[in-house]
């Protein structure tokens, strides 16, 4: 509801949304999946370079609204 016709939300999240099976995960899973989200990969260690470093794993979410 937050989004306007056409908008995008983008988010870099850690992967654990992703691969956890608490019920709260896979209904978010089943959501992203209902409205046509797309996630994409983000290699291994991409921010260990960064100010302040970290080796999370993480995905890119891509949510368009129509």
């Amino acid at each position: 509801h937050c989004l306007l016709k056409g908008g995008i939300l983008v988010s870099v999240m850690s992967s654990g949304s992703f691969f956890r099976t608490t019920k709260t995960e896979l209904n978010f899973q089943q959501w992203v999946r209902g409205i046509g989200g797309q996630v994409k990969e983000i290699p291994k260690k991409a921010f260990l370079k960064s100010d302040v470093a970290t080796g999370v794993e993480t995905k890119l979410l891509v949510l368009r609204k129509n």
